[in-house]
């Protein structure tokens, strides 16, 4: 599992850019507690294959 700054990293990407995406259902995200957001890395691939 991939933090959002994670995720933000490998896409070279601002954070805020990755939560937005997960609020409008660009990206799936599970939400483990109020502080705390994780993407699979299946997840993060499967959107990267979408993008190319």
């Amino acid at each position: 599992m991939l933090t959002v700054k994670e995720v933000s990293q490998c896409l070279g990407l601002d954070p805020q850019t990755v939560y937005t995406w997960i609020r409008n259902g660009k990206i799936a995200a599970i939400k483990p507690s109020d502080c705390m957001i994780r993407i699979a890395e299946t997840e993060l691939e499967r959107f990267m294959k979408g993008v190319e």
